[in-house]
This record gives C-alpha cells, structure tokens and sequence, in this order.
C-alpha cells in the first residue's frame, strides 16, 4: 500500500519572528531551514518519495547547503503499510532532533573561543550547563500525519491536510518544571535565561565577551535564542544600519571617495573587540556592499555616544581614561575621520530608516488543489514544488542584485531587508520572477489565465532601532493589507504591494498599489524620483496630508463628495502655487498642473494618489522631515 506523508516543524514565531537584533532573524531562518532540510533528508533516506521539497540533488539536503526548505515536507511512501510509514516518520522525529542537538553544539563551539579576559589570562564562564541541558530537548515542535492513497491521489492530499490541522490543535503540555527562578530570556519570556551571572572580578570582562558574541550586557537568553544568536556565522546577514545607510554610502562613494576611504582604517581599528564587524568573504553575494564593508552602525553620531557610554561602563573609566584607552582611541580616530562626510556641506547625516519585505504567493491553493487532480497528482504536486524551489532560490541573487538582502525564502515565502532607495525595483523584480517561474506549471495544470499565482509583497518601512520582533510584525501586517481579502468580492484584493511606514515619532503611513496598476506605479517611482533630485518640497506631502485632515473636518469625503473635491482642488491649486524648491524657486507650472491632475482626477479627490505621494517622499532623498 502507498501512503502520503507529511512533517511540518516549528515553532515558526520562536525561530523567525521573535527577534530583537538582525543576526536573530536571519539565524533563526536558518535554523528552521536546517531542521526542514533534515526531515526531508531523513524521509528520503527511508524510502519515500519527495514532493515538497523536490530538490534536483540529494546532496542538496545536506546539512548547510545553500537550499532553504519551508517547514512543511511532503512525501509519498510507496508499498509501504501504516507501520513501515509511521517508522519512517518516527525515524523523522529522531534525526530532526538529533540536527538541533548539532546546531546547539555549533553554538557552544561559537561561542567557546570569544570566553577569554582582555589580556587572554582567565577563560570566562558564560553558560548554566544546566539550564541549557534541561532545555535542549523542549524547543523543536514536530508534527506529522500519513494516510493512505487507496481513494487517489486528491482524495488523500485533501485528507492530510484536515488531518495536520487537527493535529496541530491537538498538543500535549509538559509540566512547567522551571523553578530555578532565574532571570528570564529577553526573546522568549517563559524560559530561564541560560547566562551566567559575572563572577567578581570578571564584570568588565564578561561584558566584553558578551559584547564579542553580539549579546547586550543586560540581554538574557534562553538555549534555542543563545542559539539563533551565534550559530551559522558561515552566512553572511547585514546588520538593519547598513541596509538604512546604502543610499548614503552611495553616495560618499560618487561624491567623496577620499573621504570614505579613510573611514576603512578608522573602522578596521574597532573590528578586534567587536564593536565594528568587516562584512568580508562570506558577504560576497552582496555586491552593493563593497564600497563600505562594515555594518555602519558607527555611521550615526548617537551610536557612537551610545557604544562608548556602554564601553566605558564596562571598565568603569571616567572621561579623561578612556581617552587614553585603546579602545577610546579608536573610537577617537573614528570620530575625526567621519566628521568630515557627516558636515552639511559634504552629505550631512545618514537617515535611519530601512524596509523590511514580506512576499507570499497569491492562489497558490487553486494551484496545488488543480495539481492534486491531475491525471498523476504527485508528479504535478512535485513539478509545481521543483518551480516554487526555482523561484526561491533565485531570491537571494535577485534581491542582492536590487540592492537588498534575502533573509528567507522557502517556496513562495520570502523575508528581506532593502534600502529605502532600491525598494520598488526589488519588489517589482520579485513580482516578475514569481510570474515568470509559476506561469508555465499553473498552465500545464489548465488553470485559467486570471487564477495564475500572483506575488503580494508587504513592507515595512522602520527606524533602525525598532524592536525586530514588531518590524516582522508591521511587515505581517502589510502584506495582509496588500493581500486585502475583504476586497475579495470585488476583485482588487491579492496581486499587490502594500507599504506601512512607520516614523520615529509620529503616525503610521500606509499605501497600497495593485501591480495591474501601471499608471500609478509609474506615478510612483516618478514621485520618488522627483523628491530624490529635488524637483519636488521635502515637506510638500505632510502639508498636504494637514490639509487634506482640515478639509475633512469641513466635509465628509464620504457624505458630500462633490462639495470635498471642489474644497480640496481649491485650497491644493492655491498650496501649489505657494510652494518653493529648496533653491527658493517656485515649483515648475507644469509640475503643479501635474500634481493636481493626480491627487484630483477629473475634478474627484484621491485619497489614494496621495498616499502614494506620501510614500514617494520616504522612498525619495533624505528622510530628515519625517524622522
């Protein structure tokens, strides 16, 4: 008898989502790919047959591969019983746990060799075996089903699938045996934090170590977020400061090569005690970042105040000391050598905002479920999961090649981080590419034109110090705006690119453009293009957004349309005709008939063309008005 199998592995909020700094994300995806990879493997190796992943090479499940796998593995055991499939599954649960008992190894071996004092005297002591021991085996959540193919291939996929959701909702609870009352982990509040207290005379030390493995000197971590935060240093992530510093960057790099170039030794100089990080080798497939190979935290005055404030705590120096120090003499040279770049009359200050993207494929359902009706369902199952597998792993060399970084991509999931500068280019490749390599599968299936998967992308544009955890989150929530399932009925939801900008201080921008829109994204990138050479006021759009609010409290656009158009075309002609370039010249007459004839077609306010004005000025030129 023939079964179909299926593994799906978690917690995918504890390894993805819940993240304070860059590397958590980044590792944390990772780490769930690892684990996915070895059930697949592990499924392979016990004779089933792979449907999700469908990888063209065995060797490509191999541990830290270049293959990222989503969480959920599909299989089918041919002339296999109930009990030959459940050995294979249980066979499953036995190597995934045994690849996350390696990965915890990996951290250990990571972190061994940074427990040293600063004279490299004394190996410190960093790790509460215990806790971590008694946590090692309570991280990994594994689910599985198998059922039988007597009824077809369609009959059983539509079974497993009813039969994981019953089972996921179906969960067994350990006792909370945590009693140790410990500090608890910053990442993950119901676990103890694994970090040992410093021992007298190490304070200092031990905060340099922390320091040299990227944990905060009041940070708590429990095993699985020690973890994420070390393990597969062999991939490169950028850290949110370099991806929000590109534009800047790119600029020094046309405008004041000499000057940037003398930044490279001053960064060099705090690369050895970890307050600097050379993004080198492994960083190869990021192109755009060679003319500045360092997360470019240090690029913004109040992170070097802040960094050391934090250093000179650590030792316990006054002012005067420190300067004297090593460490504050570098941190010294590095002040001299950007003073020059950070000047008004070179580039002024780098702006801290970046993007995350969050992409997920629309009617992917219609076209697995058209799939699972084929002649031969698993063959078509596995020709649409080898096209999902093409696209995402073509992710991370369109992204790099766009100007972004892939953190994820696992069928048609995908997590970035782009410059404010590169964002619409990435999105919109993203967009092409997931047509381009689902189009041809999704007609081989004979699903009509107008049910072809499409790509909605969500986006979240945050300061650099936002929480990772909520900028996942703000990003969730954009694709599900882009996504707009209440629109479902008629016919505008899915298929689009939805942004939420969220300043400092402030409200939370939001815009949304159907990707069959040519006409308003070509006003939008326009737009962005206006504002990053000038052609348009920095301040023009919030002043609008004030007086579009006013015009509101005198007329409901929804109660009295007619009477609100004529209100906000008059008083925007008359804002218009008022406005001045930073030259001081009036905005060009055809430029304001233009902006008119966009935020108030055929005499009829659009809320919607100025949403997109107001994201063109953050996706265009320096950010110093909304930050």
């Amino acid at each position: 008898m023939t079964h179909l199998l299926q593994v799906a592995l978690g917690p995918v909020q504890g390894f993805i989502a819940t993240a304070r700094r860059s590397r958590d994300l980044w590792f944390g995806s990772y780490i769930l790919s690892e684990l996915s990879k070895s059930a697949a493997l592990s499924l392979q190796r016990n004779g089933v047959t792979l449907i999700f992943p469908a990888p063209a090479l065995s060797a490509d499940l191999e541990p830290d591969t270049e293959l990222l796998v989503a969480n959920i593995v599909t299989g089918q055991a041919d002339g296999m019983d109930l009990a030959a499939a459940r050995a294979a599954l249980d066979s499953c649960r036995e190597d995934v746990a045994l690849r996350w008992r390696v990965l915890c190894d990996k951290a250990l071996a990571e972190i061994a060799p940074r427990l040293h004092s600063r004279d490299r005297s004394r190996r410190l002591a960093l790790i509460r075996d215990d806790v971590w021991r008694a946590q090692l085996d309570d991280v990994v959540e594994f689910f599985c089903a198998a059922v039988p193919l007597s009824q077809g291939y369609r009959a059983a996929n539509d079974r497993l699938r009813d039969l994981m959701g019953r089972r996921k909702n179906t969960r067994w609870f350990d006792p909370y045996l945590d009693d140790s009352r410990l500090p608890k982990s910053s990442l993950d509040g119901s676990r103890s934090t694994v970090l040992m207290e410093a021992r007298p005379g190490d304070v200092a030390d031990v905060r340099l170590a922390r320091l040299r493995i990227g944990i905060e000197p009041a940070e708590q971590l429990d095993t699985a977020g020690t973890v994420k935060r070390v393990v597969g240093r062999q991939r490169g992530f950028l850290p949110v400061a370099r991806v929000a510093a590109a534009h800047w960057i790119e600029r020094a790099a046309h405008e004041k090569p000499a000057l940037l170039a003398a930044l490279i030794p001053a960064f060099d100089g705090l690369v050895p005690d970890g307050l600097a990080t050379r993004l080198q080798g492994k960083y190869a497939e990021y192109g755009w970042v060679a003319n500045f190979p360092f997360d470019a935290q240090l690029l913004y005055p109040e992170r070097i105040d802040a960094e050391e404030g934090k250093l000179q705590r650590t030792f316990n120096l006054n002012r005067r000391n420190w300067q004297l120090d090593s460490l504050g003499k570098s941190v010294q040279q590095l002040r001299s050598a950007l003073g020059p770049l950070l000047d008004e009359k070179a580039l002024g200050r780098p702006q801290p905002y970046y993007a995350m993207l969050l992409a997920d494929g629309d009617h992917m359902g219609g076209l697995i479920d058209r799939a699972a009706s084929a002649a031969d369902g698993a063959r078509a199952h596995r020709d649409v999961s080898r096209a999902l597998s093409n696209f995402a792993q073509g992710v991370p060399d369109l992204m790099a090649t766009a100007g972004g970084a892939c953190i994820y991509s696992g069928g048609d999931d995908v997590l970035g981080l782009v410059p404010l500068h590169r964002l619409l280019a990435c999105a919109d490749g993203l967009r092409a590419d997931f047509a381009h390599k689902m189009g041809p599968v999704a007609a081989a299936v004979g699903l009509p034109a107008a049910d072809y998967p499409t790509l909605s992308v969500g986006i979240a544009i945050v300061h650099m110090l936002e929480p990772l955890g909520d900028v996942r989150e703000l990003a969730h929530r954009a694709e599900k705006m882009a996504k707009a399932n209440e629109l479902k009925s008629t016919g505008a939801d899915r298929n689009a690119l939805a942004v939420i900008a969220k300043p400092r201080s402030g409200s939370e921008y939001s815009c949304r453009v159907r990707w069959s829109d040519g006409p308003a994204l070509l006003r939008l990138k326009q737009w962005a293009a206006d504002f990053d050479r000038g052609a348009l006021p920095g301040g023009l759009p919030h002043e609008l957004g004030a007086i579009w609010a006013e015009c509101e409290r005198v007329h409901s656009p929804k109660q009295a349309t007619a009477d609100f158009s004529r209100l906000w075309k008059a008083r925007l002609v008359t804002v218009l005709k008022k406005k001045r370039l930073e030259d001081g010249e009036p905005l060009d007459a055809d430029a304001q008939q233009a902006l008119v004839e966009a935020l108030c077609p055929a005499g009829q306010a659009s809320r919607a063309a100025l949403d997109q004005l107001l994201l063109a000025r953050w996706l265009g030129a320096d950010l110093g008005e909304v930050a």
